[in-house]
């Protein structure tokens, strides 16, 4: 199975992007894993809404392979680039959606030069 999605560069597309996973995805995932999966995207997409560019196109791929492996990718055409953040103490505002994609995930990073993040769950 694979799948591209291409979202405008504005808030709405974190929803849809979301909706998107859960249709292509709720037959073929467990629950918690598919929680997991939509958590990811919605970060990632938020991610490139709010850092990108913001006058292209977003694109979120997705295919799950024979052996359940699950490979996906959010690119916003940017040129940037994308980091953990270091979070203080007390700070509760913006930051942590590349932790959470971390923790989640099974793999997951940026093709060299880009702001084009790719991510892996393994069964």
């Amino acid at each position: 199975m694979q799948s591209t999605l291409t979202l405008p560069p504005e808030p709405d597309s974190v929803a849809e992007a979301r909706r998107h996973v859960r249709e292509l995805l709720a037959y073929e995932l467990e629950p918690d894993r598919l929680a997991e999966v939509e958590l990811v995207v919605s970060e990632l997409v938020t991610n490139a809404v709010r850092h990108g560019p913001g006058n292209q196109p977003l694109t979120l791929r997705l295919a799950l392979d024979d052996a359940g492996r699950l490979l996906g990718e959010v690119e916003d055409k940017g040129d940037g680039t994308i980091e953990i953040r270091k979070q203080d103490p007390g700070t509760i505002v913006g930051g942590l959606g590349l932790p959470i994609v971390e923790q989640v995930t099974t793999d997951w990073g940026v093709y060299p030069g880009s702001t084009h993040v790719w991510f892996r769950f393994d069964p």
